[in-house]
Protein backbone atom coordinates (compact mmCIF):
# COMPACT_ATOMS: atom_id res chain seq x y z
CA UNK A 1 0.00 0.00 0.00
CA UNK A 2 3.24 2.30 0.51
CA UNK A 3 4.52 2.17 -2.75
CA UNK A 4 0.58 2.35 -4.18
CA UNK A 5 0.65 5.86 -1.85
CA UNK A 6 3.87 7.32 -3.58
CA UNK A 7 2.90 6.51 -6.74
CA UNK A 8 -0.28 8.70 -6.56
CA UNK A 9 1.63 11.58 -4.66
CA UNK A 10 4.23 10.94 -8.13
CA UNK A 11 1.96 10.97 -10.42
CA UNK A 12 -0.57 13.61 -8.97
CA UNK A 13 2.93 15.93 -9.47
CA UNK A 14 4.15 14.88 -13.08
CA UNK A 15 0.60 15.08 -14.18
CA UNK A 16 -0.53 18.12 -12.74
CA UNK A 17 -0.53 21.91 -15.12
CA UNK A 18 1.90 23.66 -12.65
CA UNK A 19 3.90 20.43 -10.97
CA UNK A 20 0.92 20.77 -7.77
CA UNK A 21 1.53 18.88 -5.05
CA UNK A 22 -1.06 16.50 -3.70
CA UNK A 23 -3.35 17.84 -0.83
CA UNK A 24 -4.01 15.16 1.76
CA UNK A 25 -7.22 15.47 1.77
CA UNK A 26 -7.93 13.48 -1.50
CA UNK A 27 -7.03 10.24 0.37
CA UNK A 28 -10.23 8.57 0.95
CA UNK A 29 -8.89 6.91 4.50
CA UNK A 30 -6.32 7.88 6.90
CA UNK A 31 -2.77 6.74 6.16
CA UNK A 32 -0.84 9.01 8.59
CA UNK A 33 1.59 6.17 9.64
CA UNK A 34 2.17 5.11 5.82
CA UNK A 35 2.85 8.73 4.70
CA UNK A 36 5.46 9.76 8.00
CA UNK A 37 6.75 6.32 7.13
CA UNK A 38 7.91 7.68 3.47
CA UNK A 39 9.02 11.19 4.98
CA UNK A 40 11.62 9.08 6.72
CA UNK A 41 12.82 7.27 3.60
CA UNK A 42 13.10 10.89 1.78
CA UNK A 43 10.33 9.69 -0.63
CA UNK A 44 7.76 12.25 0.39
CA UNK A 45 8.08 15.92 2.05
CA UNK A 46 5.31 17.74 2.90
CA UNK A 47 4.24 21.51 2.48
CA UNK A 48 1.65 23.39 4.63
CA UNK A 49 0.86 27.19 5.80
CA UNK A 50 2.85 26.41 8.87
CA UNK A 51 6.29 26.47 6.14
CA UNK A 52 4.95 28.58 3.74
CA UNK A 53 2.14 31.26 1.94
CA UNK A 54 1.19 28.83 -0.97
CA UNK A 55 1.86 25.17 -0.43
CA UNK A 56 0.30 24.42 -3.71
CA UNK A 57 3.13 24.65 -5.58
CA UNK A 58 6.72 23.85 -4.36
CA UNK A 59 8.23 27.18 -4.98
CA UNK A 60 11.78 26.59 -2.87
CA UNK A 61 13.85 24.06 -1.90
CA UNK A 62 13.39 24.73 2.19
CA UNK A 63 14.77 21.49 3.95
CA UNK A 64 12.42 21.22 6.37
CA UNK A 65 12.74 19.19 9.58
CA UNK A 66 11.57 15.96 8.97
CA UNK A 67 10.01 15.80 12.36
CA UNK A 68 7.96 19.04 11.78
CA UNK A 69 6.50 17.48 8.80
CA UNK A 70 5.21 14.35 10.28
CA UNK A 71 3.68 16.88 12.84
CA UNK A 72 1.40 18.12 9.55
CA UNK A 73 0.70 15.08 8.85
CA UNK A 74 -0.61 14.06 12.42
CA UNK A 75 -2.94 16.94 12.44
CA UNK A 76 -4.58 16.20 9.36
CA UNK A 77 -4.80 19.77 8.39
CA UNK A 78 -6.85 21.47 5.59
CA UNK A 79 -3.94 22.75 3.56
CA UNK A 80 -0.76 19.78 4.29
CA UNK A 81 0.92 19.01 0.62
CA UNK A 82 2.47 16.35 -0.01
CA UNK A 83 5.26 16.12 -2.53
CA UNK A 84 7.55 13.59 -3.66
CA UNK A 85 11.37 13.99 -3.01
CA UNK A 86 14.28 15.41 -5.47
CA UNK A 87 15.62 11.91 -4.42
CA UNK A 88 12.94 9.60 -5.45
CA UNK A 89 12.22 11.80 -9.11
CA UNK A 90 15.48 11.36 -9.66
CA UNK A 91 15.46 7.67 -9.31
CA UNK A 92 12.59 7.27 -11.90
CA UNK A 93 15.24 8.80 -14.59
CA UNK A 94 12.38 10.83 -16.27
CA UNK A 95 13.56 11.96 -19.73
CA UNK A 96 12.26 15.59 -21.26
CA UNK A 97 13.76 17.58 -24.40
CA UNK A 98 13.14 20.93 -22.20
CA UNK A 99 16.06 21.33 -20.03
CA UNK A 100 13.88 23.63 -17.38
CA UNK A 101 11.01 21.37 -17.74
CA UNK A 102 13.41 18.25 -16.78
CA UNK A 103 14.58 20.48 -13.54
CA UNK A 104 10.74 20.56 -12.60
CA UNK A 105 10.54 16.96 -13.40
CA UNK A 106 13.25 16.45 -10.67
CA UNK A 107 11.51 18.47 -8.29
CA UNK A 108 13.39 21.50 -8.20
CA UNK A 109 11.70 24.55 -6.70
CA UNK A 110 9.77 26.89 -9.46
CA UNK A 111 11.36 29.78 -7.86
CA UNK A 112 15.07 28.56 -7.77
CA UNK A 113 16.81 31.65 -9.78
CA UNK A 114 18.86 30.36 -12.58
CA UNK A 115 21.48 32.70 -14.22
CA UNK A 116 22.45 33.13 -17.53
CA UNK A 117 24.76 35.28 -19.69
CA UNK A 118 23.30 38.56 -19.80
CA UNK A 119 24.32 38.81 -23.56
CA UNK A 120 21.38 36.93 -24.12
CA UNK A 121 19.16 40.11 -23.08
CA UNK A 122 20.82 41.59 -26.20
CA UNK A 123 19.07 39.41 -28.73
CA UNK A 124 16.17 40.21 -27.82
CA UNK A 125 16.34 43.95 -27.28
CA UNK A 126 17.58 43.64 -30.69
CA UNK A 127 14.88 41.21 -31.87
CA UNK A 128 11.63 43.71 -33.34
CA UNK A 129 9.71 40.58 -32.51
CA UNK A 130 9.82 41.31 -28.70
CA UNK A 131 9.38 43.96 -26.42
CA UNK A 132 11.50 43.90 -23.02
CA UNK A 133 10.30 46.31 -20.69
CA UNK A 134 12.78 46.95 -17.49
CA UNK A 135 11.39 48.99 -14.31
CA UNK A 136 14.42 49.45 -11.71
CA UNK A 137 15.69 46.05 -10.45
CA UNK A 138 13.07 43.86 -12.61
CA UNK A 139 12.13 43.47 -16.14
CA UNK A 140 9.82 41.08 -18.70
CA UNK A 141 10.20 39.68 -22.36
CA UNK A 142 7.11 40.04 -24.42
CA UNK A 143 6.03 39.17 -28.02
CA UNK A 144 5.52 42.98 -29.15
CA UNK A 145 1.75 43.40 -30.90
CA UNK A 146 2.31 43.50 -34.36
CA UNK A 147 4.13 40.14 -34.44
CA UNK A 148 1.19 38.46 -31.73
CA UNK A 149 -0.97 36.83 -33.95
CA UNK A 150 1.88 35.11 -36.44
CA UNK A 151 2.75 31.32 -35.95
CA UNK A 152 5.67 32.99 -33.24
CA UNK A 153 6.56 30.77 -30.60
CA UNK A 154 6.07 32.49 -27.21
CA UNK A 155 8.90 33.05 -24.99
CA UNK A 156 7.20 35.02 -22.63
CA UNK A 157 9.29 36.06 -19.67
CA UNK A 158 7.73 37.05 -16.84
CA UNK A 159 10.19 38.20 -14.70
CA UNK A 160 14.34 38.44 -14.80
CA UNK A 161 16.53 40.30 -12.58
CA UNK A 162 19.99 41.53 -12.80
CA UNK A 163 22.73 39.35 -10.98
CA UNK A 164 26.07 39.76 -10.29
CA UNK A 165 30.04 37.36 -9.60
CA UNK A 166 30.02 36.91 -6.09
CA UNK A 167 33.59 37.78 -6.30
CA UNK A 168 33.73 40.31 -9.28
CA UNK A 169 30.50 42.05 -7.98
CA UNK A 170 29.68 44.51 -10.65
CA UNK A 171 32.25 43.96 -12.76
CA UNK A 172 30.63 41.05 -14.33
CA UNK A 173 26.46 41.42 -14.81
CA UNK A 174 24.11 38.12 -15.06
CA UNK A 175 20.55 37.79 -15.93
CA UNK A 176 18.40 35.31 -13.08
CA UNK A 177 15.25 34.26 -14.19
CA UNK A 178 12.89 31.78 -12.41
CA UNK A 179 12.65 28.02 -13.58
CA UNK A 180 9.21 27.79 -12.80
CA UNK A 181 9.21 30.47 -16.24
CA UNK A 182 11.82 29.28 -17.70
CA UNK A 183 10.08 25.45 -18.06
CA UNK A 184 7.06 27.20 -19.47
CA UNK A 185 9.14 28.28 -22.34
CA UNK A 186 9.28 26.22 -26.37
CA UNK A 187 11.84 23.17 -26.58
CA UNK A 188 13.68 25.90 -29.28
CA UNK A 189 13.62 28.50 -26.53
CA UNK A 190 14.62 26.70 -23.55
CA UNK A 191 17.51 26.21 -25.53
CA UNK A 192 17.97 28.89 -26.65
CA UNK A 193 18.58 29.80 -23.05
CA UNK A 194 20.22 26.61 -22.19
CA UNK A 195 23.07 27.53 -24.33
CA UNK A 196 23.69 30.67 -22.27
CA UNK A 197 23.26 28.98 -18.63
CA UNK A 198 26.34 30.12 -16.94
CA UNK A 199 28.07 26.45 -15.49
CA UNK A 200 29.35 27.87 -11.80
CA UNK A 201 25.48 28.54 -10.79
CA UNK A 202 26.39 28.74 -7.47
CA UNK A 203 28.91 32.05 -8.04
CA UNK A 204 26.41 34.54 -8.63
CA UNK A 205 23.72 36.21 -6.48
CA UNK A 206 20.65 37.86 -7.87
CA UNK A 207 20.08 41.71 -6.77
CA UNK A 208 18.30 42.27 -4.18
CA UNK A 209 15.22 44.31 -5.04
CA UNK A 210 14.70 41.13 -7.08
CA UNK A 211 14.57 38.89 -4.46
CA UNK A 212 12.88 40.84 -1.51
CA UNK A 213 10.23 42.19 -3.46
CA UNK A 214 9.41 38.78 -5.93
CA UNK A 215 10.70 35.99 -3.72
CA UNK A 216 9.92 37.20 -0.05
CA UNK A 217 6.98 39.45 -1.09
CA UNK A 218 8.49 42.48 0.34
CA UNK A 219 7.95 46.24 -1.11
CA UNK A 220 10.82 48.30 -2.32
CA UNK A 221 11.75 51.42 -1.18
CA UNK A 222 15.04 52.30 -3.24
CA UNK A 223 14.70 53.98 -6.29
CA UNK A 224 17.07 54.09 -9.14
CA UNK A 225 18.67 56.66 -10.87
CA UNK A 226 17.05 56.19 -13.79
CA UNK A 227 13.69 56.76 -12.45
CA UNK A 228 15.14 59.81 -9.96
CA UNK A 229 16.05 61.49 -12.85
CA UNK A 230 11.93 61.03 -14.07
CA UNK A 231 11.36 62.04 -10.94
CA UNK A 232 13.27 65.34 -11.15
CA UNK A 233 11.92 66.29 -14.86
CA UNK A 234 8.21 65.67 -13.08
CA UNK A 235 9.50 68.43 -10.47
CA UNK A 236 11.62 71.02 -12.76
CA UNK A 237 8.21 71.01 -15.45
CA UNK A 238 6.17 71.94 -12.44
CA UNK A 239 8.64 74.55 -11.25
CA UNK A 240 7.95 76.08 -14.53
CA UNK A 241 4.52 76.11 -14.58
CA UNK A 242 4.88 77.60 -11.06
CA UNK A 243 6.94 80.77 -12.38
CA UNK A 244 4.96 81.27 -15.49
CA UNK A 245 7.86 79.48 -17.87
CA UNK A 246 7.64 77.50 -20.55
CA UNK A 247 8.23 73.37 -18.96
CA UNK A 248 12.37 72.50 -19.60
CA UNK A 249 11.11 69.37 -21.12
CA UNK A 250 8.72 68.60 -24.11
CA UNK A 251 8.14 65.12 -22.99
CA UNK A 252 7.91 63.71 -19.49
CA UNK A 253 7.15 60.03 -18.28
CA UNK A 254 6.10 58.08 -15.66
CA UNK A 255 9.09 56.96 -13.10
CA UNK A 256 8.27 53.83 -11.35
CA UNK A 257 6.37 51.99 -14.58
CA UNK A 258 7.99 50.59 -17.66
CA UNK A 259 6.85 53.63 -19.87
CA UNK A 260 10.66 55.22 -20.45
CA UNK A 261 12.49 56.06 -23.46
CA UNK A 262 13.70 53.93 -25.99
CA UNK A 263 17.21 52.32 -24.50
CA UNK A 264 17.01 54.08 -20.99
CA UNK A 265 17.85 51.88 -18.71
CA UNK A 266 21.06 49.94 -17.34
CA UNK A 267 23.60 49.27 -19.78
CA UNK A 268 23.73 45.32 -20.10
CA UNK A 269 26.48 44.65 -21.96
CA UNK A 270 29.83 45.77 -21.33
CA UNK A 271 30.71 49.19 -23.02
CA UNK A 272 33.85 47.49 -25.03
CA UNK A 273 31.24 44.76 -26.28
CA UNK A 274 28.71 47.43 -27.32
CA UNK A 275 31.28 49.91 -29.17
CA UNK A 276 32.68 46.58 -30.92
CA UNK A 277 28.51 45.69 -32.09
CA UNK A 278 28.43 49.67 -33.25
CA UNK A 279 31.45 49.71 -35.20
Amino acid sequence: MKDKILKQITDYYLNSRDFNGFPLYNFDKNYSNLICQLIDEDKVEVLSPAFVLNPHIKALRLNIDKEEQKKEIIKKGDSVVLYPTEKHLKSLNINSEKPFTKMLLDGQGQLKILFFNIEILESYFQDPRYDVFWSDYRGSIVVSDEFYDENLESEYIKDFGLGYHKEKLYEEKVVGVFLGDLAELSLNAQLKWNINYLEYQQEYFINDGFYKNLVLGEWIDEVSIYDAVLDEMIVINSMCENMGIPHLFNKIYKPHTFEKPEDYRVMFLQLLKITMVSC
